[in-house]
């Protein structure tokens, strides 16, 4: 879906942000989970002093996040950082990481074993198949493009277009918003490893984004276990 943003002769840009959280307890146990409220591992709860410092002298107009406590601490430390109030972070249900229904809080091996038809099929059709009491990838890329477009309208409107906005979210959200900005096909942006972690910084202005950088992950190879 390519979308179109801006009036025409819009000339401002927006800076873009994307962090996706620290490691997970979920992570290291290689669990297939979006929507548990899953918390920081040892390195993950480490590295939320690294991805503050990275950002601290960055000037950021505003803060977006899922609400999910891995994403939702991460803003409130950046906000924080920024004199920026907790109230004043966007929370928005759009960003949510995807819903595994079924598939939620298992192993691979587990879903072989438990789920072995619909797992076979979500393998066989990634972003097609919707997960048993979960979504789509598909579904997960509507909400996301939905929340693209509504913030660039809302700046836009408001003639605030040239801000930095940091979004605090999860991987397979960010890679759709990838797709979105970059116009990659959704099965070409798995191309891109976004690591727990990770930042990307994009400058956006109407239907073009162009990715400045992607700091892949602060935490996952520096960062060491006590």
């Amino acid at each position: 879906m390519k979308l179109y943003y801006c009036r025409e002769k819009e000339d401002k840009t927006m800076r873009l942000i994307f962090i996706r959280h620290p490691k997970t307890e979920a992570n290291e146990k290689r669990l297939v989970y979006g929507r548990t409220d899953a918390l920081y591992s040892t390195v993950g709860e480490a590295t939320i002093p690294v991805i503050v410092e990275a950002l601290h002298k960055i000037h950021i107009d505003e803060i977006y996040a899922s609400p999910l406590t891995r994403t939702r601490l991460l803003a409130e430390r950046i906000a924080g950082d920024h004199a920026v109030a907790k109230e004043d972070i966007r929370m928005d249900d759009r960003i949510l990481e995807m819903n595994f229904g079924r598939f939620e809080n298992m192993t691979i091996a587990q879903l072989e074993e438990t789920y072995p038809e619909e797992y076979h099929a979500y393998l066989q059709d990634f972003n097609g198949y919707q997960v048993p009491e979960g979504e789509s990838y598909h579904q997960l890329n509507q909400r996301v493009g939905d929340f693209l477009e509504e913030i660039y309208r809302r700046h836009e409107k408001e003639g605030t277009t040239e801000q930095t906005i940091v979004v605090v979210a999860h991987s397979m959200v960010i890679h759709a918003a990838l797709s979105h900005l970059l116009h990659l096909d959704l099965n070409d942006v798995w191309h891109i490893k976004i690591e727990p972690g990770s930042l990307v910084d994009l400058d956006w202005r109407c239907d073009f984004a162009m990715l400045q950088q992607l700091t892949g992950s602060l935490n996952v190879r520096e960062i060491l276990q006590p």
